[in-house]
């Protein structure tokens, strides 16, 4: 009786944990490569999240989208530009009003890594 009462209850908990999970859906999306996703930090404490798609191809470059979230994935902006195929988000963080991107691109090394 005991362990079924311990089993019902770890049930109950799972399916909360489970239930007040956070998603986000992104509309009008038909063919999206996911190049990285990263939090947004502030003092070692997350404020949001960013994601960056690659959304088109071309002969030397690609076409890419940032999305921009807030600690609730809500949207707070997006931009869309273009850049080398190969180029990753590494890091953001914010500050003082200020979004501060680190990218990486894998093609462009030059003895160093950027």
């Amino acid at each position: 009786m005991k362990t079924m009462k311990i089993t019902f209850t770890l049930a109950a908990l799972l399916v909360c944990f489970s239930a007040f999970s956070q998603r986000k859906v992104f509309d009008n999306v038909v063919d999206v490569e996911v190049r990285s996703t990263v939090e947004i930090t502030n003092n070692k404490q997350i404020v949001g999240y960013a994601f960056f798609y690659k959304i088109d191809k071309m002969k030397k470059s690609a076409m890419f989208r940032l999305a921009i979230l807030d600690e609730n994935l809500k949207e707070i902006g997006s931009n869309e530009f273009e850049g080398p195929k190969d180029l990753l988000l590494t890091r953001a963080v914010y500050e003082s009003n200020h979004i501060f991107l680190s990218f990486y691109d894998e093609d462009k090394k030059e003895g160093y890594a950027r």
